[in-house]
């Protein structure tokens, strides 16, 4: 993580900020100290004496951006997520418990193009910066509705319309994204997980001995897969995967094989990589070993979500994070130790009832355009959005805008405020909107 060689920390060094605080001062002395007693050498120890010292996150980031001249967004976001504490809220979309065959058949139980999504609100410290009842006196919802929902703002979905596109419709969804965007510290976070992609990845990870093509591989397997659904699924079921029968794994490596080899690709590079699988699994067959596809549940292709819980509050470690209460979640949550390589065990969780909170309200709000967002983004091809984008009206347009500023504005604080899948076909959808946004943006703010 931390690999840094500094030169003497001394008093003249201290910046502007520090002059006036006595508080800073006193910090910044004391990390002179562990810098000049440690002859300039930081490492991740260092991470631990300063939460130990209560160093805080602006003397942190000045010593490890400013005087160590470390400009390495992913450690920079990391201290943030340790030292800075925000309050999240969460809720989900599309939680379907488990993502799994129904049958040998290989027919599953959802949708796979609908991505599992963890998201909502953050904001620094623990005070609100927002008004949350007024944004949502704004709405003029029926006063019965006591649990304000997505649906609540988007109404029904007419039959054939994308859900995403259908939110960009919603004068309601423009009231709400303008008032997180009025307040400074106020952010969005997601997680989305694609469920097919998510399920297949332990195909490679068992049988790649080399590490190199990791993400690669995934991708041209999970494209060959989507387009082959209705032989790979069914093939996969046979084996009852992601439980392989050791006596079976050979004949699994060969009928993996046989489909790799009758694949039509479409390039050299799909080509490549396709036969670098293909030579991997051969291997694996002979070895009879593929490690993680063994001991597993018979058919459970994602056996519940709750290790995203434990990745976000292992990233924001400093943070209080507030939840929807969902009993299989609870359950894992309270039970579990958050695991990972750099962990200073300092999160802090609770739940809450949906109802009693319109935070979690908002969340809801949140998680829903952002499922129907990622679902859309696996469900067309650029090509599709240059046609599809080119008819929107001036309500889905302001909204877009609106959304692609929320999003920038929050990865822009926090690169780790999203996590997604590594789908190649998804993010460069994902990666033409936003552009496609800032063109809008661009347009739109032109004087007449």
């Amino acid at each position: 993580m931390l690999n840094i060689s500094n030169r003497p920390l001394t008093t003249a060094d201290f910046p502007e900020f520090a002059s006036e605080n006595a508080a800073f001062q006193k910090e910044l002395t004391l990390v002179a100290h562990y810098n000049n007693a440690h002859k300039g050498i930081i490492d991740t120890d260092f991470i631990q004496w300063a939460l130990d010292n209560s160093i805080s996150y602006r003397v942190v980031h000045w010593f490890i951006y400013d005087f160590s001249g470390v400009d390495d967004e992913k450690i920079l976001c990391f201290l943030d997520g340790v030292f800075n504490h925000y309050t999240m809220y969460y809720d989900e979309s599309n939680n379907c418990l488990k993502f799994k065959f129904k049958d040998a058949a290989g027919d599953l139980n959802v949708d796979y193009t609908e991505d599992y999504v963890l998201a909502g609100i953050a904001f620094e410290g623990t005070e609100p910066p927002l008004d949350i009842d007024t944004v949502f006196s704004k709405l003029q919802l029926q006063k019965s509705i006591v649990d304000v929902k997505q649906k609540h703002l988007i109404g029904k979905v007419p039959e054939g319309t994308h859900k995403f596109l259908h939110a960009l419709n919603s004068a309601k969804v423009e009231s709400v994204l303008t008032d997180m965007l009025s307040v400074d510290n106020l952010y969005i976070h997601w997680s989305a997980i694609n469920l097919l992609y998510y399920s297949r990845v332990d195909i490679v990870d068992s049988v790649l001995s080399v590490s190199v093509y990791h993400n690669e591989i995934k991708n041209v397997l999970f494209k060959y897969a989507q387009r082959d659904e209705d032989y790979i699924l069914p093939l996969l079921a046979r084996y009852n995967y992601p439980n392989i029968d050791p006596g079976k794994i050979k004949e699994y490596c060969v009928a993996m094989v046989n489909w790799i080899e009758g694949i039509a690709s479409d390039d050299v590079d799909d080509e490549f990589l396709l036969e670098f699988l293909r030579q991997e699994l051969k291997a694996s067959g002979r070895k009879e070993d593929i490690p993680f596809l063994i001991d597993n549940e018979d058919h459970i292709l994602i056996d519940g979500f709750a290790a995203d819980y434990m990745s976000r509050m292992g990233i924001f470690q400093g943070s209080t994070h507030v939840f929807d209460e969902i009993s299989e979640v609870q359950e894992v949550l309270e039970s579990t130790p958050i695991d990972g390589e750099f962990l200073f065990y300092r999160a802090a969780f609770r739940f809450e009832k949906s109802h009693d909170s319109k935070w979690l309200q908002l969340c809801d709000i949140v998680a829903g355009i952002m499922a129907s967002f990622f679902t859309f983004a696996n469900r067309v091809t650029v090509e599709e959005c240059i046609l599809i984008f080119g008819m929107i009206n001036a309500q889905q347009k302001r909204n877009l805008i609106l959304l692609h500023r929320l999003m920038k504005k929050s990865t822009d604080k926090n690169m780790f405020f999203t996590q997604k899948s590594n789908v190649f076909s998804q993010t460069e959808v994902c990666v033409f909107i936003g552009k496609l946004a800032e063109r809008f943006d661009a347009a739109d703010s032109k004087p007449e």
